[in-house]
């Protein structure tokens, strides 16, 4: 099972999630290190990688309908955590995707008609009104200013984000 999140540099990460003794957070990734002459055969080491818990997202194990893996926002510590996506239903109805009740929804559908759903951004991207420049966190249809054009920007402008 494939778990995502993002360290406290906004850079997002996949692979395998670990809590340690002191409740740090972690995703857990690997690196090839390719052979040499003194290691003909290559290796692999493990790479830990501290993570925001809010961050976390668990793999689906569905894709949407380009191909792209689908993630959704798990419970971490008692609260329902803002990493997942947030898919567009019929290139209409914008949801996040969360577990509950041990299944993966989509609003009030379970994700099992995923063809129908396309990732168009993470619960937690930092949104930018294109009309009045202000920010805003993801999922957010429109802005204070009347304006429906919210562009993804860089997670950096979160301490800007007005809800």
């Amino acid at each position: 099972m494939t778990f995502r999140g993002k360290t406290a540099s906004g850079e997002t990460v996949e692979g395998y999630y670990f809590k340690n003794v002191n409740e740090d957070d972690f995703i857990i990734t690997r690196e090839e290190i390719p052979p040499s002459l003194s290691d003909p055969c290559g290796d692999c080491k493990s790479i830990y990688n501290a993570i925001i818990p809010e961050t976390l997202a668990m793999e689906t194990g569905k894709e949407d309908k380009n191909g792209k893996m689908i993630f959704g926002s798990i419970e971490v510590n008692g609260v329902m955590s803002k990493g997942g996506d947030v898919i567009l239903l019929d290139g209409k109805y914008k949801h996040p995707i969360i577990f509950k009740n041990g299944s993966f929804w989509a609003g009030h559908m379970l994700i099992v008609e995923h063809e129908r759903f396309e990732i168009i951004g993470t619960q937690g991207d930092v949104l930018i009104c294109n009309n009045c420049k202000k920010y805003w966190k993801s999922p957010k249809e429109r802005c204070t200013c009347g304006s429906t054009t919210l562009t993804k920007t860089d997670d950096r402008n979160i301490k800007l984000v007005l809800n």
